[in-house]
């Protein structure tokens, strides 16, 4: 679990190979030991969909201080854990950073140039479990911390919420619930109604799937 789980970008990329035991981890069956993987509660599964859907959302841009960098961002269930696997070009996820969002997602960043590679790598303390802006000193790399999380940030920002809202017909509702306290009553005793405004003779109201 720990191999899938860290090291799924390098077996997917072809540089890495792990046997344990009789079982060999490779590119040929990494997605078919990650599907099952998720009973044992790992999340890789999450990022390596997020790799590589076509309904994932990719960008590549080019960073100031990294250079090219790539993100990939899946929406979806609501299990998924809204964080992004950072990983450089060793294929090893580093660390699963969390953003901020309205709607499930995961993500993989991703930075494999040489120069960006070395920025990052330099960022790591002995465990590589982080890119950390205070290390080797204080606030030597706040401003490659600050690039990247605001590009990240930014992509996240910009995912879109389709609307799945649909209009259904609740009989007897306007009794209860009238769309226009301030509107002129009818002969009835209840406020009136456009056409516009019922279906099939019954209020209308909007539902969000």
């Amino acid at each position: 679990m720990s191999v899938l789980d860290n090291f799924w970008p390098a077996i997917h990329f072809g540089d890495l190979k792990v046997k344990i035991g009789e079982l060999e981890i490779s590119k040929k069956n990494l997605a078919q030991l990650l599907e099952e993987s998720q009973k044992d509660e790992i999340s890789a599964h999450y990022y390596y969909e997020a790799f590589t859907s076509a309904q994932s959302v990719h960008d590549t841009s080019d960073l100031h201080n990294l250079g090219e960098v790539e993100l990939y961002l899946h929406t979806g269930e609501a299990e998924m854990p809204k964080r992004v696997a950072m990983v450089r070009k060793s294929g090893m996820v580093i660390y699963h950073k969390m953003f901020r969002a309205a709607v499930p997602y995961c993500g993989v960043f991703l930075c494999r140039n040489d120069d960006g590679n070395a920025l990052l790598r330099a960022m790591e303390p002995p465990r590589h479990d982080i890119w950390d802006a205070d290390f080797p000193e204080k606030g030597d790399n706040k401003h490659i911390e600050k690039e990247f999380v605001e590009y990240i940030k930014e992509q996240i920002r910009n995912l879109t919420i389709k609307d799945d809202s649909t209009v259904i017909a609740v009989p007897e509702l306007s009794r209860f619930l009238p769309d226009d306290e301030d509107s002129p009553e009818d002969e009835t005793g209840g406020p009136e109604q456009s056409h516009e405004d019922k279906v099939d003779g019954t209020p209308k109201w909007s539902r969000s799937a």
